[in-house]
């Protein structure tokens, strides 16, 4: 049996234990499950004997780990503290046993817990409607998302329900997507505007603030980071006030770093690209890229 190489295991382990992806389009999911399998196979070595498959081992599923969701829209919870029971618990662990022989299982083997999965999310969801966790449309809610459809993205994201993450993240990263969002463009623009401050009295209401409040307020946890990139706009326009004002209240930013060309080709502004610590106060330090990428502290 050929032997493939140290990264190999390293980015195995890290796959499945530290990294987790969300993005509201499934074609997003699907590239980055690519990208992935790619990092995979590039440190795997290869060998002559077709009954081996040629050294090649087979790629894990990614299903449990690549969801297509929103993540500006949570899960409405009745009571948390319920979600903590010694049943639900059990099921909870019968699940993270089932996602984690899905990670590596071949395809018979997958079709047997994908079912496993699915009756475990249900039982799940009416154990937490019966006990008060949730209402009626929340469990419906839960008992309808199926990881393993390819297609569709889910209206809401739960990082507890989707990935076991139950106290924050410690990194998110992410390219936010740029948008004036409107009544006419958005349909979920009044449950933004009930839900986040940096766009309640904000002239120009950009979609992008309201990842980088949601990041903060609801998916960092404790000194987490956080490193977008973004408009430099955020910072040299009064309309973004209450965003940078979430950010200030809740943390600091370590490092802002700006570009001297776009970033993007089709980019009608410059860019900006911070990293940002919860619950920390730091002083903050400022680069700057010219058109060759030479970098300069200023």
């Amino acid at each position: 049996e050929s032997v493939n190489r140290p990264d190999y295991a390293r980015k195995l382990y890290l796959i499945e234990n530290c990294i987790y992806g969300v993005d509201i389009q499934p074609i997003a999911i699907q590239i980055s499950k690519l990208r992935f399998f790619i990092s995979l196979v590039v440190d795997q070595k290869a060998n002559d004997n077709p009954t081996e498959n040629f050294g090649i081992r087979p790629l894990p599923n990614l299903e449990a780990k690549f969801v297509a969701a929103n993540t500006l829209i949570g899960l409405d919870k009745k009571d948390v503290s319920l979600f903590d029971s010694a049943e639900i618990k059990e099921k909870e662990n019968e699940l993270k046993v089932a996602k984690h022989k899905i990670f590596y299982s071949k395809y018979k083997t997958k079709r047997k817990y994908r079912q496993i999965v699915n009756s475990l999310r249900l039982e799940i969801a009416t154990l937490l409607e019966d006990c008060g966790a949730v209402g009626n449309a929340e469990a419906q809610q839960l008992a309808s998302w199926d990881m393993f459809d390819q297609n569709a993205s889910s209206p809401f994201f739960d990082p507890e329900w989707m990935f076991d993450v139950k106290d924050g993240f410690d990194i998110v990263i992410g390219n936010p997507p740029y948008k004036i969002l409107t009544k006419n463009n958005t349909k979920d623009i009044d449950k933004y505007i009930n839900k986040y401050v940096s766009i309640k009295r904000a002239n120009s209401k950009n979609l992008y603030t309201l990842f980088i409040e949601s990041s903060i307020v609801y998916l960092l946890q404790s000194k987490g980071l956080l490193s977008f990139i973004v408009p430099e706009g955020l910072y040299k326009t009064r309309s973004y006030n209450d965003c940078v004002d979430v950010m200030e209240k809740n943390g600091s930013t370590l490092l802002c770093a700006d570009f001297e060309d776009y970033v993007f080709e089709s980019a009608i502004t410059g860019n900006v690209i911070f990293v940002y610590e919860k619950g920390i106060n730091k002083e903050l330090a400022l680069y700057h890229f010219d058109k060759n990428l030479v970098i300069t502290r200023v």
